[in-house]
């Protein structure tokens, strides 16, 4: 005899699937209600200031977080100069913030901060362009190769990138810094640097096995570091360093790090990230 629904939840089959279904609404229900809290409140830049009259260097900002970040701060009115490694990148990225912020005072120069000769190079560059800068974001990085890899100069990429290319570039414009004060300092860490643990006497990772995230972790850790003892240094002269952890934020590096897939990083992100600015924005509100 055919069972009735009623009946039919009253098996263990049924009781099952009604399980199932309960607990993948409950769950659906909660991801949503994470998703909206996110949306409304955490991450969010609450201040509308301008940034007329004022300069602002980005590395690695022709995508992800520096190119987002670039646009609110080109749409604030801010002068933007954009560090790239790559010119067309760099070109088409700036086309499309000018045609986006409707601000055509944003420009590009070539940099990578893997190489210590084109982070000079840079440096000078920028400081015939302009006489001030007031804000330096180092943004640039990379997760890095699965196996040790050095620059033409002989140093690990990823500590060169992450850590000693953005060193020498603060210290080379610190001085223009100082004199466009209040000026701030801001590179981006992870919370990786949690996990780092940096052997000093091998700094460029020569010993042991190479472990690609010890050596990203390294590179973050060294940030903060570096940062910590900046922001010492610099008290009293109108120029404020941070250092931060982006977040959960869907960019290329982010889910190059990810070991889920790129669709399922996606998703997590959506729920539970925050908007890309923000993430460097609300440090314009927390070191006034």
């Amino acid at each position: 005899a055919t069972m009735s629904p009623i009946e039919w939840l009253s098996t263990t089959a049924g009781k099952v699937v009604f399980g199932t279904t309960t607990a993948l609404c409950g769950l659906a229900a909660l991801l949503f209600g994470i998703f909206a809290y996110n949306r409304l409140t955490l991450g969010r830049c609450k201040s509308k200031n301008r940034m007329d009259g004022k300069t602002v260097v980005i590395t690695g900002a022709n995508t992800g977080i520096g190119y987002e970040t670039a646009k609110e701060l080109a749409s604030r009115g801010a002068r933007v100069i954009l560090g790239c490694r790559n010119a067309q990148k760099a070109e088409a990225a700036v086309n499309q913030l000018v045609a986006d912020t409707r601000n055509s005072n944003i420009s590009w120069k070539l940099l990578d901060t893997s190489s210590m000769e084109s982070v000079r190079t840079f440096a000078m560059e920028v400081l015939k362009a302009t006489d001030s800068i007031h804000v330096l974001i180092n943004n640039a990085g990379i997760a890095g190769p699965k196996e040790r890899c050095v620059t033409e100069e002989g140093l690990e990429v990823t500590f060169a990138t992450n850590y000693l290319g953005h060193f020498l570039l603060t210290n080379l414009l610190l001085p223009v810094l100082k004199s466009s004060s209040p000026s701030r300092i801001i590179s981006l860490s992870s919370v990786a640097y949690m996990f780092g643990n940096i052997d000093f006497a091998d700094l460029q990772s020569m010993s042991g096995k190479f472990v690609t995230g010890k050596v990203y972790s390294n590179s973050k850790l060294a940030t903060v570091l570096f940062t910590t003892e900046l922001a010492r240094r610099l008290d009293g002269t109108g120029v404020t360093a941070n250092v931060l952890h982006p977040g959960v934020v869907n960019t290329p590096l982010s889910r190059s790090l990810m070991k889920v897939g790129e669709p399922v990083f996606s998703i997590l992100s959506t729920i539970f990230g925050v908007k890309v600015s923000n993430t460097i924005m609300r440090i314009f509100e927390f070191s006034k």
